[in-house]
């Protein structure tokens, strides 16, 4: 639904079946002490209506409550970052990294209270931009009258939500109302495939209600939950099928961490990057946000375009890059200084494990057990039109020389090639490491390559480059189709045997951002078929590694000279790859300052985290306590890379990655003395910030043997119309709920709150 970009409630808003939001004790000083936290129960019941998840998470961020009587006032929401359902897709289960681009929603509002006593009024608009570049018009009001309270656990509000096309015509319409004994929630919208509609109701107390909904199943067809609660007991019933119930108690639920905070050691005050993004400005006054990510303007900049700060004082020209360089840049440990920290790995020869048998060419995922000197096979990785999933595989562990044998068969002499999450990227694990009496402290044995993009102006990056593999051209990107390769017939899909006369050799502009081929052309974008890419290369276009000309010889084949292999590049101490294409993480877009130096935003840190001992016979951190983590530092309440797992929606335990499963971390970060990384060697405290909670599945329980009262289908809200109603905060003629007619001079001042933030 459309509403999954915006949101208007109060902080702290939960739903009311799952009780009270409670925090955990804060530090004594600081930010740490301070900041909010907010959690949601997570369940299939809800995952029908994650439009209204995304609603308390926009709202939060919106913090109306710091703005009140402040003004109108503008607000960028990050969309990914409230996406609950996006960031739980099974699909994630793959170990690949995200590409960081970030997307606001431009939200402006007003939050006024006549009096200390009087009803919160929030209203205002919202901007929603399509992937095919239509804006529409979001018309919002919330009513307020009572906040979270013992008798209404979840305070007093009224949510009316309109949504217009660039013609005027509605496209979505809705309402969330929440009093002292439950909620309600109906939106209806035409997608473009018929009107579909929304409907939920929870009624009831903290200690027993009901309630149901139902909702458009993606399917083309609609799913019926109803529900019942009591003070111990969750049941629900799906489209009249088999009744599931699970304990409500919060001590026996799952929880899994969505946002931590960062905060400095000595004063608990929030910690962030270096450098991080700020706020900026175009020639038509419009606001954006410029970051090491790249530059967001609700209409993208062209090459050469003038922004300034937010105060207008300060100019800065953006460089679009038309693709962006990456720098690799090898780490070389050992086993047991990584151990617990899994990756994934292709199967060079056909196995057995766990009593299954294996073709080769299986990916596993496995981790280094350094307690029992083995590796533990968790799982193997499979691909599909869905994206790629984790299956598990339990008890099963390799030998390091079995491991040796299962990676090096064929024509593959190194060892284990494969990917970790954890440590960011490629990690290779050399098969003399696991010939070794003692292969987790052999020495060097193991290597992973961190990654940073390449700004320009950067002269450290050599001017010529070599390419063995998958190198394309400007001539070899005019006729990439779903089919077709873009790269030269000499060098694609080769990874060894590549004869001198089908090298390629580039030319390096730092100061234009640009790769030339051979021929002098340009191999970037603009190079491109129009129109997006499709097939294999919808996501964008790489390079295999490049290297500078003195490193070539570093790239001959052992078994032949004159040849070259493109996998020898691992053992150099940095190599480049070049990405172009369509969507916006291929292309790197930077700011120039005015004696032509480029602002140097600070790249994501790694921080170091070693998680804690399973203690008093319990196993929150499972088979990775004790594990020394590399985690992702990329901003204030951006910390990733913790390993995950998969849950069913259906019945919350854990189950095999795939279609209808949730891909959560593995394990929270604790907010006690074990709650802290380590990033430049420095301590910093760790707190969560946005969490959700699903119940421990109980059998033997049904909602008869507890006198649970399911709820009924006949109590669910109406449907909303599109054709308009008195509460429809578009209309003009609703003066009680209209917030004034939309304009584009709304948008034109500095936000005044980002993701949550508000700005000084």
């Amino acid at each position: 639904m459309l509403i999954r970009k915006l949101g208007i409630v109060l902080p702290g808003f939960l739903f009311l079946l799952f009780g009270n939001n409670v925090f955990s004790a804060p530090p004594t000083t600081g930010a740490y002490s301070t900041d909010s936290q907010q959690e949601f129960v997570q369940d299939q019941a809800t995952e029908s209506i994650s439009t209204a998840q995304q609603i308390m998470c926009f709202m939060y961020n919106v913090r109306a409550d710091l703005m009140v009587n402040a003004g109108q006032y503008i607000a960028f929401i990050d969309e990914a970052a409230c996406n609950t359902s996006g960031r739980a897709s099974a699909s994630n289960s793959s170990n690949s990294s995200a590409s960081g681009t970030t997307s606001y929603t431009r939200m402006s509002m007003l939050s006024t209270k006549a009096t200390v006593a009087a009803d919160q009024i929030v209203k205002g608009h919202a901007e929603i931009v399509e992937e095919d570049g239509a804006k529409q018009q979001v018309y919002i009001h919330t009513n307020s009258s009572e906040g979270p309270s013992a008798t209404a656990p979840n305070g007093i509000m009224t949510l009316n939500f309109t949504g217009l096309n660039s013609a005027g015509n509605r496209v979505f319409r809705g309402e969330l109302a929440v009093n002292a004994t439950g909620m309600t929630f109906s939106e209806s919208g035409d997608y473009g495939s018929g009107e579909e509609s929304i409907r939920l109701y929870v009624d009831g107390t903290d200690s027993s209600g009901s309630g149901a909904v139902v909702a458009p199943n993606g399917g083309g067809g609609t799913d019926t939950i109803t529900f019942g609660y009591n003070s111990s007991y969750f049941c629900r019933v799906k489209n009249a099928g088999t009744e599931r119930c699970f304990s409500r108690s919060k001590a026996q639920a799952d929880s899994t961490v969505w946002q931590y905070g960062t905060y400095d050691d000595s004063t608990g005050a929030q910690f962030d990057l270096a450098q991080p993004g700020f706020s900026i400005k175009d020639s038509g006054g419009k606001y954006g946000f410029a970051s090491y990510w790249g530059v967001w303007l609700p209409t993208t900049p062209s090459d050469g375009a003038t922004v300034t700060n937010t105060a207008g004082d300060v100019s800065y020209t953006v460089k679009q890059g038309k693709g962006r360089m990456m720098k690799f840049t090898r780490v070389q440990t050992t086993l047991d200084a990584i151990k617990k920290v899994p990756f994934v790995f292709r199967s060079e020869a056909s196995t057995t494990i766990a009593s299954t048998a294996y073709s080769a060419g299986t990916e596993f995922e496995a981790y280094w057990d350094d307690a029992n000197d083995n590796f533990a096979v968790t799982g193997t990785q499979n691909c599909g039109s869905s994206g790629c999933f984790m299956n598990k595989i339990s008890d099963a562990t390799l030998t390091a020389a079995a491991l040796k044998t299962l990676t090096t068969s064929g024509g593959n002499a190194f060892g284990v090639r494969g990917w970790s999450r954890g440590l960011g990227g490629q990690i290779q694990i050399k098969a003399a490491a696991l010939s070794d009496s003692d292969p987790g402290a052999s020495a060097n044995g193991v290597r992973y390559m961190t990654e940073v993009v390449v700004a320009p102006g950067d002269s450290g990056v050599p001017t010529t480059f070599k390419c063995v593999r998958d190198c394309m051209t400007d001539a070899s990107l005019d006729v990439i189709s779903s089919s077709d390769s873009p790269f030269t017939a000499g060098t694609y899909n080769q990874w060894g045997n590549v004869g001198a006369g089908a090298v390629e050799t580039y030319t390096w502009s730092t100061s234009n951002y640009s790769l030339t081929d051979s021929t002098s052309a340009v191999v970037n974008s603009t190079a491109l078929p129009t129109g997006n890419l499709s097939g294999n290369y919808q996501w964008g276009v790489r390079t295999g590694p490049l290297v500078a000309s003195s490193d070539l010889a570093s790239l001959q084949c052992d078994w032949d000279a004159s040849k070259y292999c493109d996998w020898k590049a691992n053992d150099l101490s940095t190599y480049y790859v070049w990405e172009t294409g369509t969507q916006n993480w291929n292309t790197a877009t930077f700011l120039k300052n005015s004696d032509d130096t480029y602002v140097d935003f600070t790249a994501p840190q790694g921080a170091s985290f070693t998680v804690p001992a399973n203690t008093s016979g319990t196993t929150p951190y499972g088979d990775f306590a004790g594990a020394p983590l590399r985690l992702e530092f990329m901003g204030f309440g951006q910390l990733h890379g913790i390993p995950g797992k998969c849950f069913s929606s259906e019945t919350n335990a854990e189950v095999d990655c795939g279609d209808g499963t949730r891909y959560v971390p593995a394990f929270t970060i604790p907010s006690d003395s074990n709650g802290y990384v380590t990033i430049d060697s420095a301590t910093k405290w760790i707190k969560w910030l946005e969490r959700e909670l699903r119940f421990k599945p109980e059998s033997g329980i049904t909602s008869a043997g507890q006198s649970i009262t399911m709820g009924a289908t006949s109590s669910l809200p109406a449907a909303q119309v599109l054709t308009g109603d008195a509460k429809d905060p578009s209309m003009s003629s609703n003066t009680t709920y209209y917030p004034g007619a939309y304009s584009g001079v709304n948008w034109d001042v500095a936000p005044a709150v980002i993701q949550g933030v508000k700005q000084p």
